[in-house]
C-alpha cells in the first residue's frame, strides 16, 4: 500500500535536486546561491533515510510472510560466558510468520540441538569462515563432519553474516526445519523487550521479571537456582518474553530504532537472511552484525572465547591499548 507514495516521493526528490542543477547559474545572487547549497545538501542527507524507507516497504512484508510462510531461529545469548559473538548460545526459539500473523513455533535448549538429528552433520562454509573457526567443533570430525556439540560453540566468530549461514545449515540437521533467517539477541535486547511489554511472570521465579531486573537476573542470580529447573528455567523465560512480545506488540518506528538502535551498534541484536535482498536490507540498517570493511585501512578486532565453560565473564573486566606505528 505504500510503495506508490514512497517510489512517488522518491521519483519527486530526484526531480527536486534536477531542478536545483537547472537553475544554478553565475548570475544569481549569493543569497539565492547559498540557499541552493542548502537545500541540496538537507535533499542529500536525507536520501540514504528516505532509500531505506523505501527497501523497508518492500521487504518487511516478506519478512513476515505476506508472500509465503517464512520461518525463523532466534538464539539467545549470553556474555556470561563470552563467544566472539559476545556471549554463549544458551537456548533458542523458533518463531514462523504467516502474512503477519507470527508465533512461536518451537524452542528449546542448547543441548537439544547438540543431541538432535539422525546423523553426521556437516557445514560447507563460507570457506573463510572454516578456515578460521572450523577446528572449534565444526569441521574436524570425521570426513569433515561436525563436533558432538557445535552448537555449544557455534557464536564463537564475532562475524554474524557467516555464522548465520552455519546456524542456518546446522538446525535442519539438528533436529529442526529449514529457515528462512537466524537471529542472536542477549539478555539487554530482553529488556528492551519487557520494556515494550511490560513485566513478566515465570513459573518457578518468585520475581516478576521487569526490564529493571532481567538483566541481572540472567547475569548473575539464575545462577545460585540449583538443578536443571534452571536449565528449563531460561528457556520459558526466553519464550515467555518473546510470546508476550509479538501479543503486545511493537511501539511506532521512532521508538522502536531509539530502543533497538543502539543494541544492534553494540551487536547485541543481529540477523542473517537467506534472501540476498533481504540481508542487503539488514546490513543498510545496521542489523547484519558485519565487521565493517577496512578497505585497506588497519582494523584491531578483540575476539574473546571462554573454553573453561563457566560463568565467571559477568565478573571481569578486560582492557586492551592499541599502539600504532606509522612507517614512512
Amino acid at each position: 500500500l505504500l510503495r506508490g507514495p514512497f517510489g512517488d516521493l522518491e521519483r519527486a526528490i530526484d526531480g527536486l535536486e534536477d531542478t536545483i542543477d537547472g537553475v544554478r547559474s553565475p548570475w544569481l545572487l549569493a543569497v539565492v546561491t547559498d540557499r541552493l547549497d542548502e537545500l541540496d545538501e538537507r535533499l542529500v542527507e536525507y536520501e540514504p533515510q528516505l532509500a531505506t524507507a523505501v527497501d523497508a516497504v518492500e521487504v518487511v512484508p516478506r519478512l513476515l510472510g505476506a508472500d509465503e510462510a517464512r520461518r525463523y531461529l532466534v538464539a539467545f545469548t549470553t556474555p556470561a560466558e563470552t563467544r566472539g559473538l559476545g556471549g554463549f548460545m544458551g537456548n533458542w526459539i523458533e518463531f514462523t510468520a504467516i502474512e503477519g500473523r507470527v508465533r512461536v513455533s518451537d524452542s528449546g535448549r542448547t543441548k537439544a540441538l547438540n543431541d538432535g538429528g539422525d546423523g553426521p552433520r556437516t557445514v560447507s562454509g563460507p570457506q573463510d569462515w572454516l578456515d578460521v573457526w572450523g577446528v572449534y567443533g565444526f569441521d574436524n570430525g570425521p570426513g569433515g563432519t561436525t563436533g558432538r556439540v557445535p552448537w555449544s560453540n557455534i557464536t564463537v566468530s564475532p562475524q554474524f553474516p557467516s555464522t548465520g549461514q552455519v546456524m542456518a545449515e546446522l538446525y535442519p540437521q539438528s533436529g529442526g526445519e529449514p529457515v528462512d533467517g537466524v537471529f542472536a539477541v542477549d539478555p539487554y535486547v530482553l529488556q528492551a523487550f519487557l520494556g515494550f511489554t511490560g513485566p513478566i511472570s515465570v513459573e518457578g521465579v518468585e520475581l516478576r521479571l521487569t526490564a529493571e531486573n532481567v538483566v541481572d537476573f540472567l547475569l548473575v542470580d539464575q545462577y545460585r537456582i540449583d538443578g536443571p529447573e534452571r536449565l528449563d528455567l531460561l528457556e520459558e523465560v526466553s519464550r515467555t518474553a518473546f510470546a508476550e512480545l509479538l501479543v503486545a506488540g511493537l511501539p511506532g518506528p521512532t521508538e522502536v530504532a531509539r530502543v533497538l538502535g543502539p543494541l544492534t551498534d553494540e551487536g547485541r541484536l543481529v540477523g542473517w537472511a537467506a534472501d540476498e535482498q533481504e540481508q542487503a536490507f539488514f546490513d543498510s540498517v545496521g542489523l547484519s552484525g558485519a565487521l565493517p570493511p577496512l578497505e585497506g585501512g588497519d582494523g584491531l578486532a578483540v575476539v574473546l572465547n571462554n573454553a573453561g565453560a563457566n560463568k565467571l565473564d559477568v565478573y571481569l573486566d578486560r582492557s586492551v591499548s592499541y599502539e600504532s606505528v606509522v612507517d614512512e
